[in-house]
């Protein structure tokens, strides 16, 4: 029986592919938490050096984030769910508590605008550690996104 040996060539500097602005910011994306991990305003200059003007969608943790910072970012898109609902709700109302235990929070279930760019705050299907969830649904939510005409 034949012996299969494999054997790599490390790559000189000169020979190793330059790293775009877009892959860049996925790593950094990847990075997240770490110490040199990218602000969002650092991976949004990413985006738009590396594609002009696409239409793009940021995936940000934490909803109460959007009014002052995410919606000035330009994401056509901004999808979260930190809020799970507001975790007790109201019959009518955006949330008694937030699942920081702020009172009447917002951006915590639903579609929301805000400087030219939209919010998506889905309920979730549970919480971290021990909680419960009153008048507050769990939910999955399908986003289906469609061009624009013209």
């Amino acid at each position: 029986m034949e012996k299969l040996q494999l054997s790599r060539k490390r790559k000189t500097d000169a020979e190793k592919p330059r790293m775009d602005p877009l892959m860049r910011a996925l790593k950094a994306l990847h990075s997240a938490g770490s110490p040199e991990a990218m602000t969002p305003e650092e991976l949004a200059a990413e985006v738009y050096a590396a594609c002009g003007d696409p239409f793009w969608i940021l995936l940000a943790h934490r909803n109460n984030r959007f009014a002052r910072q995410y919606s000035l970012l330009g994401a056509d898109l901004v999808c979260s769910g930190h809020a799970h609902g507001g975790i007790v709700r109201l019959p009518g109302t955006e949330g008694l508590f937030s699942h920081d235990l702020d009172l009447f929070p917002s951006y915590t279930a639903g579609l929301y605008e805000e400087n030219g760019s939209v919010l998506f705050v889905t309920r979730g299907l549970g919480n971290s550690g021990p909680s419960f969830r009153v008048f507050n649904r769990p939910e999955i939510a399908v986003l289906t996104l469609r061009r624009a005409e013209g």
